[in-house]
């Protein structure tokens, strides 16, 4: 069993990423047949990237992810499975760092009858508000879909699900392909 950490991680340690992964990590690698489990965890965003995000975006971060940012600006963890001889890659869990976090703009290629707009994701002032927060998936359809109303709810999915593939197909109607359940 392997486990990495990259030099990205200033200041923390593997109390801090336990903590972080609700232990998840530990888990895994504990578990028989779990190989490669690998962990990239980015030093805390400082309190100005993300007011400067929010001025640029002007809207203003929920105040769940704005301390999940506080804590880390993004991080990895993939593990893998020994299957007779070969290693396969199965879990893949990331959040991206706070300079690749975007705001979701209207564009006509999403608009579809079940596609939330603008409006609904806005309320009457010019800047968005964290109250207004949802977690939607859009499948390969473009069809958007329900997760939850908060990114702590939605992390708690991620580790849950341990980043298996295509885990937010739970959320749809047809949920998980029979692939993927195997």
């Amino acid at each position: 069993m392997e486990t990495s950490t990259s030099p990205l991680l200033l200041g923390c340690n593997k109390p801090h990423l336990e903590k972080l992964t609700l232990g998840i990590t530990h888990s895994l690698e504990s578990s028989p047949g779990v190989t490669e489990v690998t962990t990239l965890e980015k030093a805390p965003a400082e309190r100005h990237m993300i007011s400067s995000w929010e001025q640029k975006n002007n809207c203003k971060m929920p105040e769940d992810f704005k301390n999940f940012y506080l804590m880390t600006s993004g991080f990895h963890v993939t593990w893998s499975v020994k299957l007779d001889e070969h290693t396969i890659l199965l879990g893949n869990m990331a959040t991206n760092s706070i300079s690749k976090v975007t705001q979701l703009n209207q564009s006509s290629m999403y608009s579809l009858p079940n596609a939330p707009t603008l409006p609904d994701l806005e309320d009457d002032t010019h800047e968005a508000l964290a109250q207004d927060t949802e977690i939607w998936f859009l499948d390969r359809a473009l069809y958007w879909y329900f997760v939850t109303d908060t990114f702590t709810a939605y992390y708690h999915l991620l580790i849950t699900h341990l980043g298996l593939p295509q885990w937010q197909y739970a959320f749809p109607s047809y949920g998980i392909s029979p692939h993927a359940k195997q």
